[in-house]
């Protein structure tokens, strides 16, 4: 994550190196702690009222903001195409329940708009850890209320040992196979979880589940804490969230763990052909440069900007298929 910066002192770090400790006790066991969201988190949330307003025919799209210090309902909208004269009815009908001129850090903030329209037609602001503002367009006006959260997160802890391999014996554990992939880019500059690990090694993972009110099912969230034992070898990381809603991965001491830019794009399962000034062109059967990294992975792979990125270029490249070009701050 961009912005990483060394802590002060360890002590920061105490939380949650503590909470490791749910699934100390004993390898292949699982421990779940029910604690409020984490702000700045976002979830599922309930479906929103009826209103009199016929919405365009393509639906709504949401649009989650990460709100940061400084921020004001104002500049965030106007960030997203909404006019000073569209806000001010929005922002007056929430006064009568939440002053939304100035927004907590960390908070979750949703826009709602018409997909066919792109007009504003719902706000949702978590003001604390159990209440959430709702605004709504009406045939009037902009209604405004008071709701509860309609989902909690729980921590949940699994502990296990390497038999075939950190992605097999992990869901086999039970760990969803989104955070299997996020430990990948959390450990991934120390040691390839794909290689690096033999059988006997052991892993603990702590991370959180989100669940709608009334459904049993979970949605899996971030890694806040994870282990790896490696051959006697010992890697801890710990999440650190600031009150700007920056964070990392650090290791106990205080040491960062996390880099700004990710090792891999992807989850694969080969590299067919490495960067190199000159090579043997597959086709072309000549030397020529080939400045990229190819990666083999099974259809339908995730692939993911390596860092915070504006995506300049997206469609059909000669000789190099459907591509995705991302400029990074920096170069």
């Amino acid at each position: 994550m961009p912005g990483r910066r060394m802590l002060g002192t360890p002590r920061k770090l105490a939380a949650l190196a503590c909470a490791m400790a749910l699934f100390e006790p004993a390898l292949g066991g699982a421990g779940t702690h029910r604690r409020p969201a984490r702000k700045g988190q976002h979830h599922p949330e309930r479906p929103a009222r009826r209103t009199a307003r016929d919405h365009g025919t393509r639906g709504i799209a949401e649009e989650h903001v990460h709100v940061r210090r400084g921020d004001t309902l104002e500049s965030l909208l106007a960030a997203h195409g909404v006019g000073v004269a569209e806000a001010r009815p929005w922002i007056a009908a929430a006064t009568a329940v939440y002053d939304l001129r100035r927004l907590a850090p960390r908070r979750g903030l949703t826009l709602r708009f018409d997909r066919a329209t792109h007009a504003l037609e719902a706000i949702r602001y978590e003001m604390d850890e159990r209440s959430l503002l709702v605004l709504e367009r009406t045939a009037g006006d902009i209604h405004a209320e008071r709701a509860p959260l309609p989902y909690f997160t729980e921590v949940k802890g699994v502990a296990g040992r390497i038999e075939r391999g950190l992605r097999e014996d992990a869901t086999g554990a039970g760990v969803p196979a989104r955070v299997v992939s996020e430990l990948a880019d959390v450990f991934g500059w120390e040691l390839d979880l794909e290689s690096d690990l033999r059988p006997g090694d052991e892993f603990r993972v702590l991370y959180e589940n989100t669940r709608q009110a009334g459904e049993a099912a979970a949605e899996p969230g971030d890694v806040i804490g994870a282990e790896i034992n490696a051959r006697g070898w010992e890697l801890t990381a710990v999440f650190f969230e600031d009150d700007d809603g920056h964070g990392a991965y650090y290791r106990p001491s205080g040491e960062p763990l996390s880099r700004e830019f990710l090792r891999y794009p992807l989850e694969f399962t080969e590299i067919t052909s490495e960067f190199s000034p000159l090579r043997e062109h597959p086709i072309l059967r000549c030397p020529r440069p080939h400045l990229g990294v190819d990666f083999a992975a099974p259809p339908g792979t995730p692939v993911r900007a390596v860092a915070s990125g504006t995506v300049v270029e997206a469609g059909w490249v000669h000789q190099l298929g459907r591509s995705v070009r991302v400029e990074h701050s920096g170069g």
